[in-house]
């Protein structure tokens, strides 16, 4: 049965802001996204990912870091899925990243106004810096979004929430799509 991706989004598990979640095959999680940014990083080995909800770039120095998770932080939030995932040294080669999210939600020239552009810039440096290659994108904007993993159907795709902002849909790695079907990963 095809669902319209608005359906799907609707089913969806929500992610909250600072939260993180592991899912496997049958994984359907979202994303609600402002100026916040959506992580997915999925293995392309075995059937797993790991989806995120970014709310700032950093944590100010002056708050103490249990308070809050390590998903919270742009800075901290990759070492955090890859443990999550637990993928180690040159493993991460075999991960691919989709990242959406960070709008300027905020107008005036404030730094609150830049926290969307922040989000976005020092994500995809601390995935740079953590080797995980950026297999796509749907970033900045004025308008919010939503990141949806579909694993079901092996489907990455964004809703945005202007019709006149056009959505972004990508395939996940093909173990999904073998597992989704109930072939064996040795199917391509």
């Amino acid at each position: 049965m095809h669902l319209p991706k608005d359906q799907v989004a609707g089913m969806a598990r929500r992610i909250g802001i600072g939260e993180a979640l592991r899912g496997g095959p049958d994984g359907q999680m979202r994303v609600t996204l402002g100026s916040c940014v959506g992580l997915c990083l999925a293995s392309t080995r075995e059937p797993k990912f790991a989806l995120a909800h970014v709310l700032l770039p950093s944590m100010d120095s002056s708050v103490e870091s249990s308070k809050f998770p390590p998903s919270r932080f742009a800075s901290t939030v990759v070492p955090y899925l890859l443990e999550m995932l637990e993928i180690e040294g040159r493993e991460r080669r075999t991960l691919r990243a989709f990242i959406a999210g960070g709008a300027s939600m905020f107008s005036g020239g404030s730094q609150r106004s830049q926290v969307g552009t922040d989000n976005a810039a020092r994500l995809q440096e601390e995935l740079v810096a953590n080797r995980v290659s950026i297999s796509a994108s749907d970033l900045g904007g004025i308008n919010g979004r939503q990141l949806v993993v579909d694993a079901q159907r092996g489907r990455v795709f964004t809703v945005c929430f202007d019709a006149e902002d056009s959505a972004c849909d990508w395939e996940l790695p093909h173990v999904f799509r073998s597992s989704a079907m109930g072939d064996s990963e040795e199917t391509r």
